[in-house]
């Protein structure tokens, strides 16, 4: 009763995190392409995002265009239950009228045992659970099992600004937190027009960044894993959805699918 093909131009945004919101948002409406859009996040006050605001967005989700959901492993426990709802409402439109994109932060445990393998059960899980046109992994998210300890469902709020540990070496102390460093790569601290060439000359330093990461952490797949950083990403024997990064052709991708 809630599929309609009567949709609008908005672009529907979950998560619990506000700083990721924003880069989310903030990306989103600095696209020409996407100027017609209405971006449309949870509201939040001084105690955060509740899980109820996502539950409430439900109703509303029937007429978006694009579904992004935030599925990164801290936060998914509280809000299965909402985003059940939410594909519910709007599975017979997905990947026809409406599209789900997925932003998240992997298995566990693939940098130290298994690599980019682990990914497979994952995806497979995620495709039948939101039927996405592409997954986003966020390096910027993923916290090693030292760093996720204390939390379970009472995390602390503050886990979802800071950088993780094995990322921090590469940014200086003083703007080492997570709401700087989303802005660092957007460039938002400069002039408007100055913006779109700054944020490419960042993004090229995130993309040797990681490269060396890969280098490090997989030298023997180093060449072929170069894939997350393009824009089909990286895929995996037999998994039709392929692994990208986050932000690298983020917007390319949205915008395809929105035209």
């Amino acid at each position: 009763m809630f599929n309609t093909k009567d949709r609008k131009p908005c672009i529907d945004l979950y998560s619990l995190d506000a700083v990721l919101l924003e880069d989310l948002r903030e990306r989103l409406e600095a696209q020409p392409a996407l100027a017609k859009f209405h971006v449309r996040t949870p509201a939040f006050g001084p105690g955060g995002i509740e899980v109820q605001e996502i539950h409430r967005m439900a109703a509303h989700s029937v007429k978006a265009r694009l579904l992004i959901f935030d599925v990164r492993r801290l936060t998914l426990p509280r809000l299965q239950a909402a985003y059940n709802k939410l594909v519910g409402y709007n599975r017979a439109d997905l990947n026809a009228s409406c599209h789900s994109v997925l932003v998240g932060d992997g298995p566990e445990g693939f940098l130290s045992d298994g690599g980019f393998d682990l990914f497979a059960p994952l995806l497979a899980k995620l495709r039948l659970d939101y039927s996405p046109a592409a997954f986003f992994f966020d390096p910027f998210l993923h916290y090693s099992h030292e760093e996720h300890l204390p939390m379970g469902l009472d995390y602390p709020m503050e886990m979802l600004s800071r950088i993780p540990q094995r990322l921090a070496k590469y940014f200086r102390s003083s703007a080492s937190d997570l709401p700087n460093v989303r802005r660092y790569f957007r460039a938002s601290t400069y002039p408007l027009a100055q913006q779109p060439h700054k944020a490419l000359q960042r993004l090229e330093h995130l993309r040797q960044m990681l490269s060396r990461r890969l280098q490090e952490f997989f030298p023997d797949q180093a060449t072929q894993l170069l894939d997350l950083l393009g824009p089909v990403g990286y895929s995996l024997p037999g998994e039709s959805l392929s692994v990208r990064i986050y932000p690298f052709f983020f917007e390319e991708t949205l915008c395809r699918l929105m035209h």
